[in-house]
């Protein structure tokens, strides 16, 4: 709750029932959530959409599906797979601008998922964000910090999403653009 901007409690009354309470702030259009405050992006609407193809590894399939549609209304090209492995399999034999993987998977987390690719391709490595809704674990909060890599908490607004997918593709090497 916190980690977005909000909070929850509680009410109790003796042989009443408990109240659970939440509150979560509302965004507009041109706000985007970062952590603990909301910042405008700054982005120019004349700006020329940049598409890229971008690889989106999640072993929950409606989750994976809804980020491919957002990807999808944003002008970019996604595809979905549902392990590291099958995303290895793919990046041996295709090419992508951009990776969003799911920390938390079964067989090889997104986390090994990073490090294979880094040891074969340590440039789009750097251009891997990982998507998570643990951010309250330290062991998660300590990983993703040493990776130096990106992340997007779960749940993410498409703004949010649009921002860093735009700010990574802005630093890939000329050749690739």
């Amino acid at each position: 709750m916190q980690e977005h901007g909000g909070r929850i409690w509680a009410e109790s009354e003796l042989d009443v029932g408990t109240t659970v309470y939440v509150a979560l702030p509302l965004l507009n259009d041109k706000d985007v959530f970062s952590g603990e405050a909301l910042v405008d992006d700054g982005a120019d609407e004349s700006e020329a959409q940049i598409s890229c193809r971008v690889l989106v590894v999640d072993d929950e399939e409606p989750v994976a599906n809804l980020v491919a549609r957002l990807l999808r209304e944003l002008g970019h090209q996604p595809i979905v797979v549902n392990s590291g492995i099958e995303a290895l399999e793919l990046i041996a034999r295709d090419s992508f601008d951009l990776i969003l993987s799911d920390v938390k998977m079964p067989g090889m987390s997104g986390f090994e998922l990073h490090q294979t690719i880094k040891q074969t391709n340590p440039e789009l490595a750097t251009r891997l964000v990982f998507v998570t809704g643990d951010l309250l674990s330290a062991a998660t909060q300590a990983r993703i910090s040493q990776s130096g890599n990106p992340y997007i908490a779960k749940p993410f607004a498409i703004e949010r999403l649009e921002t860093l997918v735009r700010a990574l593709l802005s630093q890939r090497p000329v050749e690739q653009q």
